[in-house]
C-alpha cells in the first residue's frame, strides 16, 4: 500500500462522516498533522475567521501566528522572548517569472480511495521545469474559507519574500522555493483543499479532524499588548545599517 494512501485511509477514521456534504462556514478550527526530515508528527491547530487566521500547536499553546486578514498583518508572536515579529501589506508587485516552467501532472491512482464531504481527491504532482517540488491529494470546494483565508496569507508572505529575494545572489536560488515562496505560491489551492501535502523535502501535511462552525475564543485574536514589537521590514533595514561600513 502507497504511503500516501495509508494516510488518506487514516484521515477517513478521524472523520467518520466522509460522504455527508459540508456545511459552508466561514469559522473553522482545523488539525493536521504534521511531519519534518527525522522528526516525529506534530499537531498544529488552524483556526479562522472573516477576520483573522491563527496558527498554533493546539489548546493551551502560548506561542502563535495571528493573521489579521482585515490590515493584513501577519503577527508572529513568542511568549519566551516576549517578541513580536511583523509582516506588513506592501505595494510590491510580484513579476512574472516564466524561466520557472510551472507545471502539474494528474496522477490517476485514487479510484479506490473513499470519498470525503462526498467527493473524491484528486492527486497532483506540481513541477517547476522537470522538477518534482511537492504533491497533493485535493478535493476541490472542501472548505473554502480555510482555502481563501490561506490564499490571502501567502499573497502577503510572496510580497515580503520578494523583498528577501532581491538581496539573494542568483545562484542561491531555488526553482521550487521560487515557486512556492514567491511566484505562485497559491498554484495548488487554485485546485481544491490539500487534505495531504508533502514536498520534496521530507515535509508532510495531513488533515486529521476539522470543526465547521468552531466558536473561538476572542482572546486568541489578541496580541500582547505588553510585548516589543518589529516589522520585518525594520529588521531588515537595521542589518543593512550594520553593514554599511
Amino acid at each position: 500500500m502507497k504511503l500516501h494512501h495509508f494516510f488518506f485511509i487514516s484521515i477517513t477514521v478521524f472523520l467518520t462522516a466522509c460522504d455527508q456534504k459540508p456545511k459552508v462556514s466561514e469559522n473553522l478550527q482545523i488539525i493536521f498533522g504534521e511531519k519534518e526530515q527525522e522528526t516525529e508528527q506534530y499537531q498544529t491547530r488552524v483556526i479562522v475567521t472573516p477576520e483573522f487566521m491563527r496558527f498554533d500547536d493546539g489548546e493551551g499553546a502560548h506561542d502563535f501566528v495571528l493573521f489579521d486578514r482585515k490590515n493584513k498583518i501577519i503577527y508572529s508572536v513568542t511568549t519566551e522572548t516576549k517578541q513580536i515579529m511583523m509582516v506588513e501589506d506592501s505595494k510590491t508587485d510580484i513579476p512574472p517569472q516564466p524561466g520557472l516552467k510551472l507545471n502539474k501532472d494528474i496522477i490517476k491512482d485514487t479510484d479506490d480511495y473513499p470519498t470525503l464531504a462526498g467527493k473524491k481527491p484528486v492527486h497532483y504532482k506540481f513541477k517547476s521545469g522537470d522538477e518534482a517540488c511537492f504533491e497533493t491529494l485535493s478535493i476541490k470546494g472542501f472548505l473554502p474559507a480555510y482555502v481563501a483565508a490561506l490564499k490571502e496569507f501567502n499573497a502577503l508572505l510572496a510580497k515580503d519574500s520578494m523583498a528577501t529575494l532581491i538581496s539573494m545572489p542568483a545562484d542561491m536560488h531555488d526553482n521550487c522555493d521560487l515557486a512556492k515562496d514567491t511566484f505562485a505560491p497559491n498554484r495548488h489551492l487554485e485546485l481544491g483543499f490539500p487534505v495531504r501535502y508533502w514536498d520534496k523535502n521530507g515535509f508532510v501535511s495531513t488533515l486529521v479532524k476539522y470543526d465547521e462552525g468552531y466558536k473561538a475564543d476572542k482572546l486568541l485574536f489578541e496580541i500582547p499588548a505588553d510585548y516589543f514589537k518589529m516589522s520585518v521590514t525594520q529588521m531588515r533595514q537595521k542589518a543593512s545599517s550594520a553593514n554599511v561600513f
